[in-house]
């Protein structure tokens, strides 16, 4: 089978193009989780809202200022209450969450984000 040059030329093309995605992807999410690692929050869990536009994100309200939970932090979402402890420390992957259970006894869950 003999291809013709501009075959050939645009499957070096679709090559090239696949890793230039694949590298704009990788230095995007690499970003984003060193700006996740980078910043901490802690306190109690005032008020939690899931706002249409941050796609299924929740938000939550410690010490009077909402703090937007990303997509390195998912691993929490389905786990946060209202009342429960949170901190996360800056230079850290990990997220702990402190909850008092029904004998009064302090319940810590640890979670490490699962994307990077």
């Amino acid at each position: 089978m003999v291809l013709n040059n501009w075959k050939i030329a645009l499957m070096i093309s679709t090559i090239v193009i696949i890793i230039w995605f694949t590298h704009f992807l990788n230095s995007g999410s690499e970003r984003r989780f060193n700006e996740f690692k980078a910043r901490g929050y802690s306190g109690v869990i005032k008020e939690i809202r899931r706002l249409q536009s941050h796609r299924g994100c929740p938000d939550i309200l410690i010490r009077n200022e909402w703090i937007f939970l990303t997509l390195d932090e998912q691993v929490i979402f389905d786990q946060i209450h209202i009342g429960d402890s949170i901190v996360k420390q800056a230079g850290s992957d990990k997220i702990t969450i402190f909850r008092m259970d029904s004998l009064s006894k302090i319940e810590t869950l640890e979670f490490v984000s699962v994307l990077h």
